[in-house]
C-alpha cells in the first residue's frame, strides 16, 4: 500500500505549502499560549482541508497535548495515523506512528514503543539511510530505557551502518558514542575507550556538544576504574565545554562527578566546592535525583572532616529528597496506569468502531455489487431487444470504412513525417556548418541557391500529398507525368549534396538524358531515401553512384555504394514492409525504419519492383526498374 518514503518528500512539500500557510494566518506568532495554540489547531480541523493536511493537524495537536493528557495525545496520533492512510501519505503515517511511541515511551510502556517503531521501519524504502538511521536510534533508545542492552547495542550498530552508508560523519560520531556508553556500563573499559576515540575522529569540529559528552563519558569511564587522574582531566575539559555553551544541566552533573573524584582522592575542600557548585545548579533545574546525589556527597564530605552537624542536615536534606522521589514515582506510576487503562479503553472503543465501519462498508459492498450487476443485466437485454439485421450489416460497413480510413491516415503520416526528416535533416547540417564557420560566404551563397529547389521540391511533395489526402478515400495513386531521368537525379543531388559533404562523400550520377512516364514526387522520395541510406551506411571518403538508363522501354535507377554491405538475413527484412527494421549509420545516424518501406511501396505502384544486392563489409547496390510509359493512364501530361 505505502512503499517509498522518499518518493513523498517533494510531493508533501507541494502539497502542504497551502496547509501550512494557513497556520501561519491562524497564529503568526510564537508568543500564543499553548492553549491558544490548541485551539487554534482544533478550529483548523473545521475548514475545507486535505486529509493529508488534517493528518499534520493532529500530529500538531498530539505532541501540544503529550505531557498534560497521555490519553488526549494518543487519540490525536491515531486520527492523524487513519487521515494520513487515507491520503497516501507516507511520511504522515511513519511520523504518527513516532507520536504513538512518545506517547507510549512516556508512560513506560516500551513495548508498545518499540512495536511503533517497527511498523514505521517497514514505511521506509531500503535506501532511505536517514530514515532508517534515525528510526533504528530511536529503537535503540527505547531498549536503553528497559536497561536492555543487547537490543539497544544491536540497534545502535543498525543506525551506525545506516549513516555510515550515507557517509554522516556527525550521525556516526553520536552512534560510536553511543556504542562505547554501553561498553562502559558493561566494565568494558578498553572498548569503551576504542569507541569513544571512533566518536572524536568522526567529529567535523570540536565546537559540537558531542565533543564534550565524549570527553564527559571518559571521564566517567576513568572514575570506574578508578584512575582519578585521568578521570578528573576528561571531566574537567567537558565542564570547560559545558560553560562556553551555557549547559547547566551538563555542568552541574559534571561538577559532581568532579567532586565525586576529588572525594576519592582525599580532597575534601575541592571536592566540597565542587559538589557545592553543582547542588546549586541543581536547585535551578529543580533536578531531584543530582539534589539526592549532591547531598549524599556532601554528607560524607562533612561526616570526614568531623563536622556532624553539617552532616546531619545533609543527611536530612538526602533523606527528604529520597523521600520525595519515592513519592513522584508512585504518582508517575499511578499516572501510568491510568493513562494505560484510558489508552486501552480508547484502544477497544476504535476497535469496535473499526468493526461496525466494516461491517457497513460491506453491506455498502454489496449492494453496490447487486446494483452493478442489475444495470448491466438491463444494458444487455436493451441492446439484444434493438439490434436487427439492418444495423450489423450497417456496422461492419461502418468497420470496414474506419479501417481504411486509419490505414489511410497512418499511411499519410508516415510518408509526410519521413521525407520531411530528410530535408529537415538537410537544413540542420547546412546550419552546423554554418555554426561552426566551416562555410565561407560564397559557399553560405551557393548552398543557399541550392536549397531553394530542395525547399520548393518538398513544398510540392505536401501540396501532393494534401491534394492525395483531399481527393483519394482509399489507397495512394501517382500523378503521373513525364519526367526528365537527368533532372530529377541532378534534384536529388543537390538535395542531398550537403550531407555527403558533411561525411566527406561524392555523388556521381550517370544518366541519359531521356524521360520517364511517372509520379515525379514519388520518384524523387525513392531516390531520396536510397541515397541518403547509402551515404548513411558509407564511410568518410568513399563514392556513391547513381545510374539511370533505359532499357527494352524500361528505365533502371540504379544506387551503388561501398558501404558497410549487409548480411542476407537484413535484405530479407529491409524488404518487408511489415518489419520496419532499422539500424544506425557509420556515425551514429538514427532513422525511423520507414524509408525503404516507402521505396518499395512506391516503386510497386509504378509496377516496378526493389532489388537489393550486397556483401557484408563491401557495400551495396540497390535498383529498380519500372516501366518508360506507366500503365496508369489517368493524370498523364505529355
Amino acid at each position: 500500500m505505502l512503499n517509498n518514503l522518499k518518493h513523498w518528500h517533494h510531493i508533501l512539500a507541494v502539497q502542504k505549502f497551502f496547509f501550512l500557510l494557513m497556520l501561519f494566518l491562524l497564529y503568526p506568532t510564537g508568543s500564543l499560549y499553548a492553549q491558544e495554540k490548541v485551539d487554534s489547531l482544533k478550529a483548523l480541523l473545521l475548514c475545507d482541508i486535505s486529509d493529508s493536511a488534517k493528518a499534520d493537524v493532529y500530529q500538531e495537536l498530539g505532541y501540544e497535548t503529550l505531557y498534560k493528557s497521555h490519553s488526549e495525545a494518543m487519540l490525536y496520533f491515531t486520527k492523524a495515523n487513519q487521515f494520513a492512510i487515507n491520503a497516501f501519505d507516507t511520511l504522515s503515517v511513519f511520523y504518527s506512528l513516532v507520536g504513538m511511541c512518545d506517547v507510549y515511551s512516556t508512560i513506560g510502556e516500551y513495548k508498545q514503543a518499540a512495536d511503533c517503531i517497527t511498523k514505521a521501519i517497514k514505511l521506509i524504502s531500503d535506501n532511505d539511510y536517514t530514515m532508517l538511521a534515525y528510526s533504528y536510534g530511536r529503537l535503540a533508545t527505547i531498549y536503553a530505557g528497559v536497561d536492555n542492552d543487547s537490543l539497544s547495542f544491536v540497534n545502535d550498530r543498525k543506525s551506525l551502518y545506516y549513516n555510515r552508508l550515507q557517509n554522516d560523519s556527525l550521525s556516526i560520531a553520536y552512534d560510536y558514542n553511543n556504542i562505547a556508553g554501553h561498553f562502559s556500563e558493561a566494565g568494558k573499559a578498553d572498548s569503551a575507550v576504542y569507541y569513544y576515540n571512533k566518536s572524536f575522529a568522526y567529529l567535523p569540529d570540536t565546537f559540537d556538544n558531542l565533543y564534550a559528552y565524549n570527553l564527559s563519558g571518559l571521564g566517567y569511564l576513568y572514575g570506574r576504574i578508578p584512575d582519578v587522574k585521568k578521570s578528573l582531566t576528561f571531566h574537567q575539559r567537558a565542564l570547560k565545554l559545558y560553560k562556553a555553551k551555557e549547559l547547566t544541566y551538563d555542568m552541574a552533573l559534571d561538577q559532581y562527578y568532579i567532586a565525586d573524584m576529588y572525594y576519592l582522592s582525599g580532597n575534601l575542600d575541592s571536592a566540597t566546592v565542587y559538589s557545592e557548585k553543582s547542588l546549586e545548579k541543581s536547585k535551578k533545574l529543580r533536578n531531584h535525583d543530582l539534589l539526592k546525589r549532591n547531598y549524599h556527597l556532601l554528607n560524607k564530605l562533612y561526616h570526614d572532616r568531623m563536622d556532624f552537624k553539617e552532616a546531619a542536615n545533609y543527611s536530612r536534606l538526602e533523606l527528604l529528597y529520597t523521600d520525595s522521589i519515592n513519592q513522584k514515582n508512585k504518582e508517575n506510576i499511578i499516572l501510568s496506569l491510568k493513562s494505560k487503562y484510558e489508552l486501552e479503553e480508547q484502544s477497544r472503543q476504535l476497535e469496535e468502531a473499526e468493526r461496525h465501519n466494516a461491517i457497513l462498508a460491506g453491506q455498502r459492498t454489496l449492494f453496490l455489487i447487486l446494483s452493478l450487476l442489475i444495470f448491466i443485466l438491463l444494458v444487455i437485454s436493451i441492446v439484444v431487444l434493438i439490434k436487427n439485421k439492418k444495423e450489423q450489416k450497417a456496422n461492419a460497413e461502418l468497420v470496414k470504412r474506419l479501417d481504411k480510413t486509419n490505414s489511410y491516415i497512418s499511411k499519410l503520416l508516415s510518408i509526410i513525417s519521413h521525407d520531411l526528416r530528410n530535408s529537415v535533416g538537410n537544413l540542420n547540417n547546412f546550419t552546423q556548418l554554418m555554426h561552426h564557420r566551416l562555410l565561407d560566404n560564397k559557399s553560405i551563397k551557393l548552398m543557399l541557391s541550392k536549397f531553394v529547389p530542395m525547399v520548393d521540391s518538398t513544398h510540392s511533395l505536401l501540396d501532393t500529398l494534401l491534394t492525395w489526402s483531399e481527393s483519394n478515400t482509399e489507397v495512394f495513386k501517382p500523378k503521373i507525368e513525364k519526367v526528365s531521368l537527368k533532372q530529377v537525379v541532378q534534384l536529388c543531388i543537390d538535395q542531398l549534396g550537403y550531407l555527403g559533404k558533411a561525411k566527406q562523400i561524392s555523388l556521381e550520377s550517370t544518366v541519359e538524358d531521356t524521360f520517364v512516364y511517372a509520379d515525379k514526387n514519388m520518384l524523387l522520395v525513392v531516390l531520396r531515401n536510397l541515397v541518403s541510406n547509402a551515404i548513411k551506411f558509407s564511410e568518410s571518403g568513399s563514392l556513391v553512384k547513381i545510374e539511370a538508363a533505359v532499357k527494352d522501354e524500361n528505365v533502371e535507377f540504379i544506387v551503388r555504394d561501398k558501404g558497410v554491405g549487409m548480411s542476407e538475413e537484413e535484405i530479407v527484412q529491409v524488404l518487408d514492409q511489415t518489419s520496419n527494421y532499422h539500424s544506425a549509420g557509420t556515425n551514429g545516424e538514427r532513422g525511423s525504419g520507414l524509408g525503404l518501406s516507402l521505396c518499395s511501396s512506391f516503386i510497386s505502384r509504378h509496377d516496378g519492383q526493389l532489388k537489393i544486392q550486397s556483401t557484408k563489409g563491401k557495400g551495396s547496390t540497390f535498383s529498380f526498374v519500372i516501366p518508360q510509359r506507366s500503365n496508369i493512364n489517368k493524370g498523364v501530361h505529355s
